[in-house]
């Protein structure tokens, strides 16, 4: 573990600015500065997907967040009776509950559908960060909170259910 943090801190200069600034062009970490999103950006990887890459699988530990920096995923619920999909593009995420919630087992199933690159965080990378620096991870749990929340009122709304209320 002490190997794993040597190596975030240890990261080039410009790497850790290809991996700021899609996270900063996002608009989704607007509340971090730019010393903050440093920091958050050490534990963030990025690899390279094919079309037809499985990304996740459903009912797999589902232990990191998504961000897709370029291409495109579509998400599906392989156990729900719907049959629904849902396709994300760039700066589009999903596994945020990875990072908020429990450990659980992933009920979608994610695939590439172009050349892909996601950035990820992985649960134990994060808490480890959490540990490191909690005002920022706090401020990260913020703004992952407010994507989930826009995402349910979205299904609400889809699905026509009321009750999203103000959240107090």
């Amino acid at each position: 573990l002490e190997f794993r943090r040597v190596l975030f801190r240890s990261i080039p200069e410009d790497l850790l600015m290809a991996k700021i600034m899609p996270l900063r062009k996002s608009g989704m970490f607007q509340s971090l500065t730019d010393q903050e999103l440093a920091q958050f950006a050490r534990i963030v990887s990025e690899k390279k997907f094919e079309r037809g890459a499985v990304l996740l699988e459903s009912k797999a530990v589902s232990d990191r967040f998504c961000f897709i920096e370029k291409g495109s995923a579509v998400l599906t619920a392989p156990e729900l009776e719907s049959g629904g999909e849902l396709v994300l593009g760039q700066w589009e995420t999903f596994g945020e509950w990875a990072l908020l919630g429990p450990e659980h087992l992933s009920p979608v199933r994610a695939v590439a559908t172009d050349p892909s690159n996601i950035l990820t965080v992985r649960r134990n990378d994060f808490e480890q960060f959490s540990k490191d620096h909690p005002a920022t991870a706090l401020k990260v749990q913020r703004d992952l909170l407010k994507v989930v929340w826009c995402s349910m009122q979205m299904v609400s709304e889809l699905l026509g259910v009321s009750g999203g209320g103000s959240g107090v």
